[in-house]
């Protein structure tokens, strides 16, 4: 049997989902009309705690968009998070590379 392409990112963003609705959370998206449905985007984000990113990419969910956040490495070292991350298809990146 062939892996849904995703799958692990499916599983952790239908995780969180129902963390939020259980825990009563309810979010106002704005904008989200400027998503494009297929095709590259960006989307940029102040970064203000440690699980904001989970409420962007529930977001594009409704737009069937899966997001691809970068994080730094040190993230993808740690042992669940790393996992997790490279599973979800995120992106490494070291910031000390081409410091000097």
């Amino acid at each position: 049997m062939a892996r849904r392409p995703d799958r692990a990112y499916r599983r952790v963003v239908r995780t969180f989902a129902v963390i939020f609705h259980v825990l009563g959370f309810r979010f106002t998206v704005e904008g989200e009309e400027n998503l494009p449905v297929h095709g590259p985007a960006v989307l940029a984000s102040n970064h203000i705690g440690f699980l904001d990113f989970t409420f962007i990419g529930y977001a594009a969910r409704e737009r069937g968009r899966l997001v691809r956040f970068m994080s730094k490495k040190s993230v993808f070292d740690a042992p669940v998070a790393g996992r997790l991350m490279r599973a979800m298809k995120h992106v490494s990146v070291d910031r000390w590379t081409g410091a000097g």
